[in-house]
């Protein structure tokens, strides 16, 4: 699931940067499960808990992102009966590399575009999208050991 980091920066957010983290949120989500699943269905838990998120991070820093992402995925987890510690595990990860990612692209575009608010926009979205590549692979290793190990046992 993944948390756009802060848009505005600080230890507040405004309405339209949670408006947008959210909308960040739920359409990287959205996009990475039709690219990355292909032929599995789609998960509204995810699409939902990835909006939450996405909104409710704003305005907020690594630790507090990385908690609410793992906390938000766990819950989704459990909502559709599946591991809660693998998903707040993978969807903690990808979301402190995704969070690293935004930093890396604000810094960087600022300079380039020549406005602040592009660049944290730009950045949140490299990050939302690279919190939900990160995790979903992670996802996808953990459900192939899984797999492994169950047909390695019979």
């Amino acid at each position: 699931m993944a948390a756009a980091p802060s848009i505005a920066g600080g230890a507040t957010a405004t309405l339209a940067g949670v408006a947008a983290g959210a909308a960040i949120g739920g359409t990287t989500n959205v996009i990475v499960q039709r690219t990355l699943d292909g032929k599995q269905e789609m998960s509204t838990v995810d699409v939902l808990v990835a909006i939450a998120t996405g909104a409710a991070t704003q305005g907020r820093g690594i630790v507090a992102t990385t908690a609410t992402t793992a906390s938000g995925a766990a819950l989704g987890a459990t909502i559709k009966g599946t591991n809660p510690i693998e998903a707040a595990t993978s969807a903690g990860a990808g979301s402190v590399v995704g969070t690293g990612v935004a930093n890396m692209i604000s810094k960087s575009t600022a300079p380039l575009i020549n406005n602040v608010l592009t660049s944290e926009i730009a950045g949140s979205i490299g990050a939302a999208l690279t919190t939900e590549v990160v995790t979903n692979r992670i996802d996808k290793n953990l459900a192939t050991e899984k797999d492994e190990t169950t047909t390695s046992n019979n």
